[in-house]
């Protein structure tokens, strides 16, 4: 978790107070229903994943694009195979596209009835705006990620009028102070957005971004706490996963609501940069 939070964190952790007290509710909930991240891969991977995230309940789907319009028109339909209609698609291509591979997956995005596309090319191609245009007209919603880190970011976002939606991660733009900051100035101009996370995360930002999605009830989807799914091995005593169905509440801890697992630290520490901690609680 970004240090800077750390007041708010240590002082909950002092009088046993969760660290979402230390800011407005103004838009906080009790139950987040996270979603699930469809991976690159082939075509038993993909049904593999599908099949899995079905039986979890969950049913916001983030599907990874790449390069390969043939693999990416077989994840789609290898998706759809096994959910149908019963989940909202978002598709992540991660700025790999550019305007041609873009306009050619128009087709997959209206059959399958994708809600979103994330950040489809690099946001310095001029084609990024007759795309918005594109699915504008379609009703897709276009949305933000990695371009888009800072409340100036966010700002200079409104102003291009490209994306109506943006990805907030706690563990890029800053921590919970300047999340909301970015968030705050989305709902003021009418625009979407979503908790979001880096895959792979450990539990102290999975903690975060638990902390930052309970703030936020009205985020379109939430993304993260995937630890017991994809982390052989944690740095949290408590786990901080979702339940069936994505579900997840607050950490019963106070702080942040996890404690460190020192052992589990140093065994999976470079063995160079390691520091003494006193006490390994957030």
């Amino acid at each position: 978790m970004c240090h800077r939070d750390g007041p708010f964190r240590c002082i909950g952790k002092e009088p046993k107070q969760y660290i979402t007290d230390y800011f407005p509710h103004n838009f906080s909930t009790d139950k987040l229903r996270y979603g699930a991240t469809i991976t690159l891969g082939n075509k038993k991977r993909i049904k593999e994943i599908s099949q899995l995230t079905k039986k979890l309940g969950l049913e916001h789907l983030r599907v990874k694009m790449g390069k390969d319009i043939k693999q990416n028109k077989e994840t789609l339909e290898t998706v759809n195979m096994i959910y149908g209609n019963d989940c909202d698609i978002t598709l992540d291509p991660n700025g790999v596209w550019d305007r041609d591979l873009a306009l050619k997956h128009v087709p997959f995005i209206e059959k399958y009835n994708v809600k979103i596309v994330e950040e489809p090319m690099m946001n310095d191609n001029p084609a990024i705006s007759e795309f918005a245009k594109t699915m504008k007209s379609l009703g897709v919603i276009l949305m933000a990620c990695h371009s888009v880190t800072t409340l100036e970011d966010v700002q200079r976002m409104v102003k291009d009028d490209h994306y109506q939606m943006v990805n907030v991660k706690v563990s890029r733009s800053g921590g919970l102070k300047r999340s909301l900051a970015m968030i705050d100035y989305l709902r003021t101009h009418n625009r979407f957005f979503q908790i979001g996370c880096h895959l792979g995360e450990s539990g102290i930002l999975s903690a975060g971004g638990r902390a930052l999605g309970l703030l936020c009830g009205d985020a379109l989807y939430y993304d993260g706490s995937y630890d017991n799914y994809i982390l052989k091995e944690n740095i949290t005593k408590e786990g901080v996963s979702f339940g069936p169905r994505g579900e997840a509440g607050p950490l019963d801890g106070s702080g942040l609501g996890v404690e460190i697992d020192n052992t589990c630290l140093l065994h999976l520490s470079d063995g160079e940069s390691i520091q003494k901690i006193a006490n390994p609680s957030y």
